[in-house]
């Protein structure tokens, strides 16, 4: 019986991606909870399953995020990335912005962006602290951002310390529901439903 239903979860987690090119929320949920109820629930206490969460994972469906392929991309917000370094105490989110082949603002004739930035697209790195409450709950804090423009990286200016506005408005927390070597699904703490495919 084990067996099978581990079996059943795998063959779920492959097709969720599948699921995810469609972006219809209704179908995410759906196959989501079907594989959080037949897989073996998250523990990171045990240290086979904790190394599976290092690693660059990218995102390919966010109900924080509608519209666009696999509910993740929209006119703006291209692909999404999330980097969990090992030991756990260092996220990286990289976000890929789509600026050029825009339309134009109403009245006008013209509106590219292409010329000012190369490729019409613009990279930003979110560098977060991490810290893990065992058994699957993950809290990501933001720290710096940087941006990068073609070859041009620059880091935005953070506030000193004593004006820094509290962690918890620059954190967030998310339940890590299911995870194998390639597939992941978190759900946060403002509702947000994600899921992840391994990169590499």
């Amino acid at each position: 019986m084990r067996q099978r239903t581990r079996v059943l979860a795998s063959h779920e987690a492959r097709g969720l991606r599948d699921v995810t090119r469609r972006s219809d929320p209704r179908d995410v949920e759906k196959v989501v909870r079907n594989l959080e109820r037949r897989s073996k629930a998250v523990d990171l206490r045990e240290t086979e399953r904790t190394p599976a969460l290092w690693g660059k994972w990218k995102l390919l469906y966010s109900n924080a995020l509608p519209g666009g392929p696999a509910g993740t991309s929209s006119e703006v917000v291209g692909d999404v990335f999330q980097v969990i370094y090992e030991g756990g105490e260092r996220v990286d989110h990289e976000v890929q912005f789509n600026l050029g082949n825009r339309n134009p603002p109403q009245g006008t004739t013209s509106w590219s962006l292409d010329n000012a930035l190369p490729g019409g697209t613009v990279g930003a790195l979110l560098k977060h602290k991490c810290k893990i409450y065992l058994p699957r709950t993950v809290t990501i804090t933001l720290e710096k951002v940087e941006l990068g423009i073609g070859d041009l990286h620059v880091e935005l200016p953070t506030l000193p310390e004593f004006l820094q506005p509290p962690d918890w408005t620059r954190s967030s927390t998310f339940d890590v529901t299911y995870l194998d070597d390639e597939v992941r699904v978190t759900r946060g703490d403002r509702g947000e439903l994600r899921v992840f495919l391994r990169e590499g």
